[in-house]
């Protein structure tokens, strides 16, 4: 999953780069590709929360039974 955060995050940064060639001539484009670089970044975001509580849970589990 990290691999597939990094990939949203180089894609969000292609997007993103996409966007600034073309402020001031096609606002509407830069616009959408800003739009598409957002989603990317929030797909990287949620991979990478859910790595965290993932490992959170797996380091959980290696403590053994937890009674209450």
């Amino acid at each position: 999953m990290k691999v597939a955060a990094a990939y949203f995050r180089e894609k969000a940064k292609l997007f993103q780069q996409l966007a600034d060639t073309f402020i001031g001539q096609h606002d509407q484009i830069a616009n959408q590709l800003r739009a598409i670089a957002d989603e990317f970044e929030a797909n990287a975001s949620a991979l990478e929360t859910r790595i965290v509580r993932e490992a959170a849970h797996l380091s959980r589990d290696e403590d053994g039974p937890q009674f209450h």
